[in-house]
């Protein structure tokens, strides 16, 4: 799990431009904070689609936004996630199947495996798979007489299946330089609008 946590600096100093107006401050603060959590979140599935073949779409539901209250003055986005499927890559199907991971890396074939295939799963899941095996209890019952070879019970659609995954999105968001990035991005963006909403603030007086 990785969190990008988003506090300000320097209340006493924002106290002090807001004036009379300085219980305004936690608004001007919490809305500014929160303007911030905004922007990181819509950085971070950049970040990583911009350096993994993955679309920012299959990055979002792995990104959850902890905003700022008036009483809590600190937001964050938190990533955490499984291993995502290598299907949610840039892949092509031949003869084997190709995977490329990162943007700007060659396509790599799965070990020119044959096993591995893409399907379809009853829930609409698309995926590509890789063959394991017929179940044991099948192969036990048939060397027990009780499933003739060749009976239904003992086909390809009783083998056991394995989806194939690369990394999870926090994995892609540990590495220093893509962070160091996107926590200059929340920082210019959270300055830029607490200027913003103190502006407002003071301009309406209220």
């Amino acid at each position: 799990m990785i969190i990008s946590d988003i506090e300000m600096e320097g209340a006493d100093e924002i106290i002090k431009r807001l004036k009379e107006l300085r219980e305004k401050a936690p608004q001007a603060l919490c809305r500014a904070i929160n303007d911030a959590v905004g922007k990181t979140f819509t950085e971070e599935k950049r970040a990583v689609s911009k350096r993994y073949n993955i679309a920012q779409k299959n990055v979002a539901p792995t990104l959850e936004k902890v905003k700022a209250s008036r009483s809590r003055l600190k937001g964050a986005v938190i990533s955490k996630g499984e291993r995502i499927s290598l299907y949610d890559f840039k892949h092509k199907e031949g003869e084997t199947i190709s995977v490329s991971v990162k943007k700007g890396g060659s396509q790599k074939q799965l070990d020119g495996n044959p096993r591995a295939f893409i399907a379809k799963m009853d829930n609409g899941h698309m995926g590509i798979m890789e063959r394991k095996g017929v179940y044991k209890n099948k192969i036990k019952r048939r060397k027990m007489g009780k499933v003739k070879k060749g009976h239904p019970a003992i086909n390809d659609h009783n083998e056991r299946i394995k989806q194939l995954n690369s990394l999870s999105v926090p994995q892609m968001l540990k590495d220093e330089k893509l962070l160091g990035e996107i926590e200059e991005v929340a920082r210019e963006k959270l300055y830029e609008r607490l200027d913003h909403h103190i502006d407002y603030i003071l301009g309406k007086g209220r």
